[in-house]
């Protein structure tokens, strides 16, 4: 019986193994071995698909890769393959699926020893990255390919390939001259500049000349070397009308015009009309914003307001027309500036705001901070010192949380720093045999010194945030004074009162009909208070009043600057400080105070509370409560 069982077993193990190979064999039937002419046709339809069908060109390239390591070719299939999907990428925009593509390239240059191969991806690689994000990673790929190209030069090699790899050198030069200068080493950038001149020149390369000298005049004019700047500026517009290039052309002017901005504004205001002309002949359908919106600041600086505020309208519309949000801010802020210098502070208010709120929805703290000054300027100018107040507060913690990111930042380039010192000091351990003892202490050395940074950076941020608690309660208590004033006004007063609602904006009289209407829809809320509906739209509104939708959305922005759901919610953000203030909803929770002022969520209601009081509602029932008790002890 156990011998059967035995059997048993056998038998089955061998049909499994024949079932299994049969399997394999109908499968090697249905896949044929793929053909080596395949290679050539998936390039070619690659090819093909590139300049219109790039995610085509993907596609056809990630099937001819898949090939090659079936069929076992050579890495020059590949590589084909992988450089295409990089200018596939490149087309689409996306770079860091380019830097990776790339990145494989240079590996199996590396793997195989193709000098020039791994140059000329380490050049690409480099300026990709700094183009990117990871400017400081593109040092290492520019560095490599310069050293590469100088060793293959010192070789013997062809007549074909010496124009072609000192080519290659003269663009390792200028982007590695371009990173240097940008991080502020113009004298080794300089260098390199005119390194790569010199390869150019004796290449007779018109438009690589032209674009170089650009780089050259402006590292002069960043160090004050102004003749030096011109002359360069000047022999890179000759070598750009000798090759016919426009862009470069424009680049040469729109340069001179900076380096005469100061100091001759009518000669900056000459080669940006130089550029506007070039710009004009060559049918090219977008404006040049630069120099519309420089030539509007040198206008500004004249008084010429009429002529900077239509540049600054113009530099508007294009912007807005691209969706550019800089361009709106940059010029609406201008547009400010100009308004004020006319004495029209209601024009130049309504400008800035709109710029500080398109500088908050793309969350650019710095550029919101700076139009806060602005703006406190001209309320000040135009003896509005209470807003001005105001401002300089929210202004302060703008500030603040950019020194919060700032620190930020240092934490993080404190810790590039050690990671790359750590590094550093692996290397050196494993060639000169350094003792475990000796790492281990350097390391612990590093880690207080970081740890030590690390705790008085912390220290300095309690410190500031200490600080803006205290002016924040200072700002508090200021309006609180203000509020509890009328919360004592209509505690004597206990007849329903009415809520105001200012018109900011009005600049017509009350004949006009959106002022009417706007008046009729204030009327409405007081008297019917639809907003203790907390589900209440526009539609219920428009139906009630028999006004269109459209008509009291215009309404809203035109004289109260706001919309449908921030309208609402004012009136009953002022419901809820007249509850807090009654003695029914003293031990009510807050969340059941808004419920009752309207207002559909707890969240909602936060918001629109503080939006409107400048105060937390917790905050404000807690005060208004203290002042009430003080006040019955009083009596």
């Amino acid at each position: 019986m156990k011998q059967g069982y035995i059997l048993q077993q056998l038998f089955l193990l061998l049909s499994i193994t024949f079932l299994l190979a049969f399997v394999k064999s109908c499968e090697n039937r249905k896949s044929p071995s793929p053909n080596p002419a395949q290679i050539l046709s998936l390039k070619t339809k690659a090819n093909s698909f590139l300049p219109g069908q790039p995610d085509s060109a993907i596609l056809y390239a990630d099937s001819g890769l898949v090939l090659c390591r079936t069929l076992h070719l050579a890495s020059d299939s590949s590589i084909r393959f992988l450089n295409i999907k990089v200018t596939a990428f490149k087309a689409m925009a996306m770079f860091d699926s380019a830097v990776s593509n790339l990145d494989r390239v240079h590996s199996i240059a590396i793997g195989i020893s193709d000098s020039l191969l791994q140059a000329k991806s380490s050049l690409d690689l480099g300026e990709l990255l700094l183009n990117g994000e990871n400017v400081q990673l593109s040092e290492k790929y520019l560095i490599e390919a310069k050293n590469l190209y100088e060793s293959t030069l010192k070789l013997p090699i062809s007549e074909n390939q010496l124009p072609i790899i000192s080519y290659q050198l003269g663009r390792a030069y200028n982007l590695y001259g371009f990173w240097l200068r940008n991080k502020g080493d113009y004298k080794l950038s300089q260098e390199l500049y005119l390194k790569a001149l010199a390869i150019f020149q004796k290449l007779d390369k018109p438009k690589a000349i032209s674009a170089i000298c650009i780089n050259i005049g402006s590292n002069y004019s960043a160090t004050g070397s102004f003749p030096d700047a011109i002359a360069y500026y000047r022999l890179g517009l000759q070598a750009a009308k000798q090759s016919n290039d426009t862009v470069n052309m424009i680049g040469v002017y729109r340069n001179i015009g900076v380096f005469y901005r100061n100091s001759q504004p009518d000669s900056s205001l000459f080669y940006y009309n130089l550029v506007q002309n070039l710009n004009k002949n060559s049918n090219s359908r977008q404006p040049d914003v630069i120099t519309s919106f420089n030539m509007a600041n040198i206008y500004a600086d004249k008084k010429d307001y009429n002529t900077a505020l239509r540049l600054y309208i113009e530099v508007l519309k294009y912007c807005t027309t691209i969706n550019n949000p800089r361009g709106i801010i940059n010029a609406m802020s201008g547009m400010a500036t100009v308004y004020s210098s006319i004495g029209k502070p209601k024009e130049a208010i309504d400008c800035n705001k709109r710029a500080l709120f398109l500088a908050d929805s793309i969350k650019e703290i710095p550029l919101s901070v700076e139009l806060m000054n602005e703006l406190q300027t001209i309320y000040k100018d135009h003896g509005q010192f209470r807003d001005a107040l105001l401002l300089s507060e929210k202004a302060k913690r703008l500030n603040d949380s950019i020194l919060s990111l700032n620190k930020q930042v240092a934490i993080h380039e404190l810790d590039i720093q050690y990671q790359s010192e750590k590094k550093t000091q692996e290397n050196i351990y494993l060639k000169s045999e350094l003792t475990y003892q000796s790492k281990i202490s350097k390391y612990r050395f590093y880690f207080i010194t970081a740890l030590f940074l690390v705790s008085i950076i912390l220290l300095f941020g309690l410190w500031r945030r200490h600080k803006l608690y205290q002016s924040r309660e200072i700002a508090y208590k200021v309006l609180m004074s203000k509020y509890t004033k009328e919360s004592e006004l209509r505690i004597k007063n206990p007849e329903p009162e009415l809520i105001s609602y200012e018109i900011p904006n009005e600049t017509e009289s009350l004949t006009d009909e959106l002022s009417l209407l706007s008046h009729q829809l204030i009327h409405y809320y007081n008297t019917e208070k639809p907003y203790f509906n907390p589900t209440l739209k526009i539609e219920d509104v428009s139906a009630k009043l028999n006004i269109p939708q459209r008509t009291i959305a215009a309404l809203l922005k035109k004289h109260h600057n706001s919309n449908f759901n921030a309208f609402t919610n004012r009136f009953r953000a002022e419901e809820a400080k007249q509850l807090m203030e009654s003695e029914k909803y003293k031990n009510y929770t807050i969340e059941a105070i808004a419920r009752d002022a309207g207002f559909g969520s707890r969240q909602s209601f936060y918001n629109s509370f503080e939006l409107h009081t400048g105060i937390k509602p917790s905050y404000y029932r807690n005060y208004i409560a203290r002042n009430s008790t003080s006040s019955e002890i009083a009596l």
